[in-house]
């Protein structure tokens, strides 16, 4: 669709420093005093959640006092200094010598946060909608103000940084600009539109969509897409990085009034997403302790879900450490759903680590398989495996997985791009998790191969891209 409206464009480095005037002083302290308020006031949320253990009411009081003890003497340091990051780094050597570890967790995730909303101020005011950030760390971009729209890289993103980027509902454009009317014409360009294709033909082709908050709900025609993936964890940083039952309940019952027959498949929370918004530096996957840990966090998501009935539900979990956590959780969770709500329904396997794709084999009791194909392919090219080698090796992974029985989904950043669809698609891989932007050209990408079948020769120019491009 074309835009009249002006792109504004904004490159932000976090090495960069600035002198601080005096507006400046008071807006660090009252945005650094705004994120300690947030955090204090949620803390009993995050040890419900499993991400903070006090135990008695005395160790909150002292925990409590020792973080105000900090804070109130990294307030005088704000005036101390001149130059900005020589403030913000004196402020990281200051806390990073403290000797409890919570203290200085919660201090540097305050400072950070606080950091980024200083460096991202005039984002708003300006109305800026495009950015390329360098020299960041994951947990500023949650500062990013609701005008920013578009993220800009050269460079290959962190799976967790593109979870954030999403959750924020920002689209990552891997794209080399050279002025500023090139970004505009690229932003601008129209956008083609197809008919959808017939299902009729060919139904083992399926696509589905990615709705994590109530406002993604009823947007798109619903003979477009078959199934409907939830990422739990995306919707809870709407509130601070923590549970919300009413918001969740109100989710899932608009969801299933909206989508009665569609195939919903329900991944629990993961932890990388949240760890990083706390300023946790933990082990994100599941294992047995992050398991117990967390497991009201779990309990809870699962009482909003099954508070109104559906008939196509599966479950899922991801970042699983080994096969025994998975045979561990898998027979909890369902043995909780039988015994609490009264429910049998599939449990599935998120393939979306080195350990579950390298040992598959292992991994029991399971219908369908979810393959995360940017983070597959981010932990293994970052080893060295040729990109050519790897879609080569993915193909024969969902052959196998087929043979076995399994349904085969595909989701992850790889296929945003339309010509690594195309090659998934010419690949073998029938469904496909997908952004609903790209539902109508999908679409038009399946009902082509279908039409071409069988007098189908091999496209040397799409088979040219990789799935990590």
């Amino acid at each position: 669709m074309q835009s009249n409206q002006k792109k504004s464009y904004q490159i932000i480095d976090f090495n960069q420093s600035f002198r601080i005037e005096k507006p400046d002083r008071l807006f660090i302290v009252d945005t650094m005093e705004k994120h300690l308020n947030v955090y204090l006031s949620n803390i009993f949320n995050l040890m419900k959640m499993g991400f903070q253990r006090l135990e008695t009411k005395h160790s909150h009081f002292h925990f409590v006092k020792n973080v105000m003890d900090q804070y109130e003497y990294m307030i005088s340091m704000v005036y101390m200094y001149q130059d900005f990051k020589g403030l913000y780094q004196a402020m990281i050597r200051y806390i990073s010598k403290q000797k409890d570890i919570m203290t200085e967790q919660i201090i540097l995730g305050v400072l950070k946060k606080s950091y980024a909303s200083i460096r991202f101020k005039k984002l708003k005011r300006n109305q800026t909608d495009t950015i390329e950030l360098i020299n960041f760390e994951p947990i500023h971009l949650f500062e990013l103000p609701d005008t920013v729209k578009y993220f800009m890289t050269n460079k290959q993103l962190k799976p967790v940084v593109c979870d954030i980027l999403h959750a924020k509902g920002i689209k990552v454009i891997r794209h080399s600009l050279t002025n500023q009317q090139s970004l505009e014409n690229y932003l601008n360009e129209e956008t083609l539109t197809y008919k959808s294709w017939n299902q009729e033909v060919d139904d083992r082709f399926q696509l589905g969509i990615k709705i994590f908050d109530e406002s993604m709900i009823g947007k798109m025609d619903q003979s477009m897409f078959q199934m409907i993936y939830v990422e739990t964890e995306k919707s809870y940083i709407k509130f601070n990085g923590v549970f919300n039952m009413e918001s969740r309940c109100s989710f899932y019952e608009k969801l299933f009034k909206t989508y009665p027959d569609k195939k919903i498949i329900i991944v629990l929370p993961k932890l990388e997403i949240l760890h990083v918004y706390h300023h946790m530096d933990e082990d994100h996957y599941l294992t047995h302790n992050n398991w117990q840990n967390c497991y009201q966090m779990y309990i809870d998501e699962l009482d909003a879900l099954f508070k109104y009935p559906h008939e196509n539900i599966i479950i899922t979990f991801s970042e699983v450490a080994h096969d025994e956590i998975y045979d561990r959780i898998r027979s909890d969770i369902a043995h909780l759903i039988k015994i609490r709500y009264g429910y049998k329904i599939h449990i599935g396997l998120n393939i979306d680590n080195e350990e579950v794709y390298d040992y598959q084999k292992l991994y029991r009791k399971y219908r369908y398989a979810i393959i995360d194909t940017y983070r597959i392919a981010h932990a293994k090219l970052n080893q060295g495996l040729d990109k050519s080698i790897l879609i080569h090796d993915l193909s024969y992974f969902n052959q196998q997985l087929k043979n076995n029985e399994k349904d085969v989904l595909v989701v992850g950043q790889c296929i945003e791009s339309k010509e690594v669809f195309h090659n998934f698609v010419t690949r073998g891989f029938k469904k496909f998790i997908v952004e609903p932007e790209n539902l109508v050209e999908y679409s038009h990408i399946i009902d082509q191969y279908i039409e071409t079948r069988g007098r189908y020769k091999k496209d040397k120019m799409y088979d040219k891209y990789d799935i990590y491009s």
